[in-house]
């Protein structure tokens, strides 16, 4: 089966997914740095302002991705927010609903 991923979707809050190598070259990074995250994993931070919630990882394996995102989904279903647009690729797709429906189960 062919999935084509749509890039740019607008919603009030955007979910990304960082290791702690990715993390030194995120654009937020001295932000994220003062808020104390260091992209652990199932580590979070919701930059508000930014209207961002980044969620760390050990790496990007498909388990740490589906524990990290069931986290997220939580986070996210006690804000206010109403839509929530994740930084989906085709080798974290799979795990990335699992952990949002884990939840669910």
């Amino acid at each position: 089966m062919k999935i084509d991923l749509v890039k740019d979707i607008k919603s009030d809050v955007k979910v990304e997914f960082l290791t702690a190598k990715q993390l030194e070259s995120h654009k937020n990074k001295k932000l994220l740095k003062l808020a104390g995250f260091e992209a652990k994993q199932d580590t979070i931070c919701f930059l508000h302002e930014k209207a961002l919630l980044v969620c760390g990882l050990e790496d990007n394996s498909s388990d740490n991705f589906r524990s990290v995102c069931s986290l997220a989904m939580q986070t996210l279903n006690s804000s206010n927010y109403k839509s929530a647009a994740f930084n989906v690729t085709e080798s974290n797709i799979q795990a990335i609903v699992e952990g949002s429906c884990f939840r669910w189960v």
